[in-house]
């Protein structure tokens, strides 16, 4: 049943049980979900889990299906990729950086070769000779790798890994000249744990150098790579997350675009036998007991259960297909290309209530074509578009000479994005990049 946004209004001043079951459902991730269904089945006996999907329920060619697929892949659930990778991470945010079709080429294939402790494990001239460029070219491009985050990814050696962080902790106001020359002028005696030597060679106090390898203790990481962690993840956890949506491109080239929501238990669920048997007797005798009541109460709260999942899956898909239609520069080519979309708007255009699209999207996951897993609430971040060309300006701009906050106004002003100066401040300390006066060298 679709609702008009006025009816759905109405609806959410004096919600039904059955409106709000629904709302708790749509709201649920995935996890959350499982363990609603878990405890469903564990309160309601007319409620079952079907183990195995009926067979006329398979696609007309399952059987080029199952050969194609897994040992396990009759599990949809098993068949959901695993969770974003270091290398995945490295390649979206490289591609809102790169300015050229080679800049592109060359970076994508510096990230293959990065491993998942951070270094990059390829040789450069290598990478020169396969791509046909120039070994200049990219150890340039290296450099751009080398500029995002986790910070030091994308060295050759411990040693590079240091001077990274050292170099961004510098931008950041944060200094440190003693550690930055002992990476510069006496790496070996300091690896060998000759602080003596290096305080000879740098003409300071055995202290200093203790000092400074203190400060890189505390504030680099030597393997970056483990220092990555996916935004919906804290530091004491790391679960795996399943994507609810999965798009796929349909075409060559793409888009059109296509919008799943990959089938799982809440598709698998049917009035347990029994109870339906009981039930249809119950409507057809009439008779009332208070036995009879049970087994019909039971019989509606479960079919009630089940329209609600489908009605969730349903509204999940059409609002995910929305979206994509709206964002697919943003599916195929990158968070740059994110454009303005509000969940209101949203909302207007499907004839739904604004909360309702506000529930759907929290907490769930799309998988791209890409293989790219991202939370649904990016598509509505306006912002990170403008932030990603801040970041890329920031990047290459002239160390000696930084922009000022008026100067990257007007660059971004060029590129099409109109934001004030104090804007521009705002989201280079969300960037956690100082002003240019912090920013020379």
């Amino acid at each position: 049943m679709q609702l008009t946004l006025g009816q759905e209004a109405r609806l959410e001043q004096t919600l039904s049980p059955r409106m709000i079951q629904f709302y708790q459902m749509l709201q649920c991730p995935l996890q959350d979900l499982d363990q609603l269904i878990t405890a469903e089945l564990t309160e309601n006996p007319a409620l079952e889990l079907v183990e195995q999907p009926p067979v006329d329920s398979l696609p007309d060619d399952f059987e080029g299906y199952f050969a194609e697929a897994a040992p396990d892949d009759d599990d949809p659930v098993a068949r959901l990729p695993a969770p974003t990778t270091l290398r995945d991470h490295l390649r979206w945010h490289f591609l809102a950086l790169a300015r050229s079709d080679t800049e592109r080429r060359v970076g994508l294939r510096l990230i293959e070769e990065v491993n998942a402790e951070g270094y990059f494990e390829g040789q450069i001239g290598e990478v020169a000779l396969l791509l046909e460029v120039g070994v200049v070219e990219v150890e340039r491009v290296l450099g751009l790798v080398q500029r995002l985050e986790p910070y030091g990814v994308g060295a050759r050696d411990l040693r590079e890994c240091l001077q990274i962080q050292l170099a961004v902790l510098r931008e950041q106001g944060r200094e440190h000249t003693v550690a930055w020359r002992i990476t510069q002028e006496c790496w070996e005696p300091f690896c060998k744990n000759q602080y003596a030597a290096c305080a000879r060679k740098l003409k300071i106090s055995e202290r200093a150098v203790a000092d400074a390898a203190e400060f890189m203790r505390r504030n680099c990481h030597p393997y970056p790579g483990r220092e990555f962690r996916l935004p919906w993840q804290d530091e004491a956890t790391a679960p795996q997350v399943c994507p609810e949506v999965i798009v796929r491109a349909e075409g060559e080239p793409p888009p059109p675009f296509r919008v799943e929501v990959p089938e799982s238990r809440s598709l698998t669920l049917r009035i347990d036998r029994i109870y339906r048997r009981l039930y249809d007797e119950l409507r057809r005798g009439g008779t009332r007991s208070d036995e009879a009541s049970h087994i019909e109460s039971c019989v509606r709260r479960a079919q009630q259960f089940i329209r609600s999942l489908e009605q969730r899956r349903e509204t999940l898909r059409r609002i995910a297909q929305e979206v994509v239609n709206e964002q697919e520069e943003f599916v195929l080519r990158g968070p740059t290309y994110l454009r303005p979309l509000t969940r209101l708007e949203l909302a207007r255009r499907l004839g739904i209530h604004e909360s309702t699209v506000g529930r759907a999207v929290a907490g769930k996951f799309v998988q791209l074509p890409s293989q790219e897993v991202v939370p649904l609430e990016r598509f509505f971040e306006s912002a990170q578009p403008v932030k990603l060309a801040l970041e890329r300006l920031l990047a290459s701009e002239n160390k000696r000479q930084p922009l000022s906050d008026q100067a990257l106004a007007e660059r971004l002003a060029a590129e099409g994005y109109d934001i004030a100066r104090r804007t521009v401040a705002k989201y280079r300390q969300e960037l956690k990049v100082p002003p240019a006066s912090q920013r020379r060298q």
